[in-house]
């Protein structure tokens, strides 16, 4: 079972869109693939066709360990699973800031997902913007790190703090944890400060940056409504880029297993 943190620590880059649509992806390549929703915002739980009002969730898993995964997961549409988010797992960065072993909570339910006998081949990490307790625990949990930049200057500001928690975890907590990659998002080829950051980025990162590239198109607007774009508007270019960048996520993180 290969984990896949995807985060960043800016909002707005296309973290959960790329986690539902990467998801669709893999499915697509025949992988049995779990998406976990560690946002409290939910916008991936809901985008999934979830209510996050029903239900346990994540939150109720991670407070309580009598709770396993397995008993909390969802059956999206799109023909991947789902362990939905809600607003409660805000809570989580103060309940569990004391908690004993607390970064390693969500990889511990992993295991005991392993132990009970789900064979996924890919579990995919929403994490919340921030580089929090959750986000923590989410690389704690993974195998490799997907990261998803948004070509706009802000977003470039933020990668390095991102990538110094990374390497943080990786010497403290997980020395299993590699980038999958920088994948560049909301890229409108027609603006200079699109094409000058997808050109410093390049430079500063080189192969670690993914070669598949996520345009600008207002079709992404449509995910939050009706899931991955591959199942509203599957020939569209969009959508062709998310299948290309699941196979070569599927190339980068199998060469390093």
């Amino acid at each position: 079972m290969i984990t896949i943190a995807i985060g960043m620590q800016k909002g707005g880059t296309g973290k959960t869109t790329t986690a539902i649509c990467v998801a669709a992806g893999l499915v697509l390549e025949g992988k049995r693939v779990l998406v976990i929703d560690l946002d409290p915002q939910a916008n991936l739980s809901i985008a999934a066709g979830l209510n996050p009002l029903e239900g346990q969730t994540i939150y109720d898993c991670l407070k309580d360990p009598k709770i396993k995964a397995s008993e909390i997961i969802s059956t999206s549409p799109y023909g991947f699973d789902v362990i939905p988010s809600n607003l409660s797992l805000s809570a989580a960065e103060v309940q569990l800031a004391t908690a004993v072993n607390r970064d390693r909570k969500l990889a511990n339910k992993l295991r005991e997902l392993e132990r009970e006998g789900y064979n996924y081949d890919y579990v995919l990490i929403d994490c919340a913007p921030s580089l929090g307790i959750l986000t923590l625990m989410a690389l704690t949990a993974a195998n490799q790190v997907l990261i998803p930049l948004q070509c706009q200057q802000f977003a470039a500001f933020g990668l390095n703090d991102f990538l110094e928690t990374m390497n943080l975890v990786q010497n403290e907590l997980n020395p299993n944890l590699h980038l999958a990659g920088v994948v560049l998002t909301m890229y409108d080829a027609r603006t200079k400060m699109s094409r000058d950051i997808a050109e410093e980025i390049r430079k500063a990162l080189g192969d670690q940056v993914m070669n598949t590239v996520i345009k600008f198109s207002t079709k992404l607007a449509e995910v939050p409504t009706k899931g991955p774009i591959q199942a509203y508007e599957p020939r569209h270019e969009v959508a062709q880029a998310y299948n290309e960048l699941a196979k070569e996520i599927l190339k980068n993180v199998e060469s390093t297993q």
